[in-house]
């Protein structure tokens, strides 16, 4: 236990523990008693996408209530410290000493038992330097470092278009990009053009934000100080670039801007631009028409740079056929899938089927296509042609158009190719085409006038009758003496009596009679007649109905 010889020690023991848990779990107070600065508890402003600001819900405004950025985390080379910036001073003698200093609103420290130092202004450096030296004073041997603790806080103003005016709280490693980059700033804001007022010294500051985060050129981009005002104008002017450069498309054009820089903001020309020639198109004074000049941009930019003006468009076009990218794709019953690289005008059908690993089990030589999808020629409406006729050309054409599945289809023979080693079907490809090998179908189609149309099993050596059979035979309207095979891998529609051996995916076609001639004429003859009549009989009625 301890004891207490007088109630003035008692007195004095409960208020210093009182205090030192106050100051323990009052985290606000017991920075103030350090110097440090307060928390605070203000929500961080919403940050705005770089170039366009933000609006609240339903299209209100963001609040113009001071706001806290979200601020920088590393502390800039050659930092300046000023009033409210905390210092740790670390004292290496023949004991070790710490002081947590914060710097006066005046700018200096006062350092116990030694005395009030101006620091206001000086590099973290400077500022070690000068109390290596006044601690030598006092310490033997002393070695001194300084090292920043806290960076100060303060408030910024940023205004013009913005969705809101707004006071924002930073410190003193903040830039003004950090700023603009969070603050509400609105679609049409100049960012080449931003303009900082500054209170010490007095300053008036025009800044190319945009070329920091095109660039990221720090030059005028500098850090904030205490009471500065951004200002954010409206873009008025622009150029235009497009073609092969990085980043293609409209800039804010300032005075004194030339072509190289705006190649510069661009991103730079890309391997593939025609350098001999960038087209400048500029308007004429009245603005109502334009002209076009080209320049020479080779190991640019030369003593002679070309100024802009407000409105111009660059063109920078592309070298022809620069790098071409031709390929063609292989799908279905292959072992590596997908697209393949082709040589123009060299690589033939068999060396991508190769690259391909081969074909997979079940594979259908007897259905697999070569598509040629620039090949497709426009369809032929039917109901342009005047006058139907079976025989004329022109509708047989429409139509063998219309058959053709899949259009853009090349005639190629795959088991004539691959199995047979017939090299008049190794032909050229070319970019776009697309080689598919379907799964192998094992069955035999029998469609038209039939009783139950539909896939047979496929049976080898078994000819045309065997299937019509399984198919359950001919209706009454079929025409048994013209039956056509139609053979998936040329596309053929051959006559029954022309094919050696019915194969599988084979399609048989069983035609339908046509309708008696005569009876479809007397039914057309006699429906008009009717019509006829009927009209006659109407105009007799109305003639009667009036005379009576």
């Amino acid at each position: 236990m301890i004891g207490f010889n007088s109630d003035a020690k008692l007195r004095q023991f409960c208020t210093t523990t009182a205090t030192f848990f106050a100051l323990l779990f009052c985290n606000t107070l017991f920075a103030q008693i350090i110097g440090l600065p307060a928390p605070t508890n203000t929500p961080a402003a919403t940050p705005s996408n770089l170039m366009f600001g933000n609006v609240g819900t339903a299209g209100t405004a963001i609040s113009a209530t001071p706001s806290q950025l979200v601020l920088p985390n590393a502390i800039p080379k050659n930092y300046i410290v000023g009033a409210g910036d905390v210092l740790l001073i670390a004292i290496f003698s023949q004991t070790y000493t710490t002081y947590q200093l914060p710097v006066t609103p005046s700018g200096t420290l006062i350092i116990p038992r030694i005395k009030e130092i101006p620091v206001q202004g000086l590099s973290i450096d400077k500022v070690q330097e000068l109390l290596t030296r006044e601690f030598a004073k006092v310490y033997r041997s002393a070695d001194v470092t300084v090292s920043l603790l806290s960076l100060r806080n303060f408030y910024v103003d940023i205004v013009g278009e913005v969705s809101v005016p707004t006071r924002l709280l930073v410190n003193a490693a903040t830039r003004v990009s950090d700023v603009i980059s969070q603050s509400p700033i609105l679609q049409n804001a100049s960012l080449r053009q931003v303009r900082l007022k500054r209170v010490n010294p007095d300053t008036l500051m025009t800044l190319d934000v945009f070329r920091y985060y095109r660039l990221l050129d720090n030059s005028d981009n500098p850090y904030l100080q205490e009471n500065d005002i951004i200002q954010v104008s409206k873009q008025t002017k622009s150029v235009t670039i497009y073609g092969e450069v990085k980043y293609q498309g409209s800039y804010e054009f300032v005075e004194g801007d030339s072509l190289y820089t705006l190649l510069k903001l661009a991103g730079g020309v890309l391997e593939s631009a025609i350098l001999d020639s960038v087209d400048i198109i500029r308007y004429f004074p009245d603005q109502l028409s334009t002209y076009t000049f080209s320049v020479n941009v080779n190991g640019f930019p030369p003593s002679s740079n070309i100024p802009l003006l407000d409105g111009d468009r660059v063109q920078v076009r592309r070298i022809p056929l620069w790098r071409p990218d031709e390929t063609v794709l292989v799908q279905g019953r292959v072992k590596v899938p997908g697209y393949y690289r082709i040589a123009k005008g060299r690589t033939r059908l068999r060396d991508v089927i190769e690259r391909a690993g081969g074909f997979l089990e079940l594979a259908s030589l007897e259905e697999a296509t070569l598509i040629r999808p620039k090949a497709i020629r426009k369809e032929i409406d039917l109901s342009t042609i005047k006058e139907i006729d079976l025989e004329d050309p022109e509708y047989q054409y429409a139509v063998a158009r219309k058959r053709e599945d899949p259009k853009g289809r090349i005639a190629v023979d795959f088991k004539k190719l691959f199995l047979q080693n017939d090299d008049s079907q190794n032909i050229i490809l070319e970019e776009g085409d697309i080689i598919d090998i379907p799964l192998f179908r094992n069955y035999v189609n029998v469609i038209g006038r039939v009783v139950r149309p539909g896939n047979i099993e496929y049976v080898k050596g078994e000819g045309i009758k065997y299937y019509i059979q399984k198919a359950g035979g001919f209706t009454e309207r079929a025409i048994k003496g013209d039956i056509k095979i139609l053979k998936p891998g040329s596309g053929d529609l051959l006559n029954a009596d022309d094919v050696d051996e019915i194969e599988p995916s084979d399609v048989i076609l069983v035609q339908e009679k046509p309708k008696s001639q005569f009876w479809t004429r007397s039914w057309e003859i006699f429906r008009d007649s009717m019509v006829i009549v009927g009209s006659l009989a109407t105009t007799i009625l109305v003639i009667r109905n009036v005379t009576q």
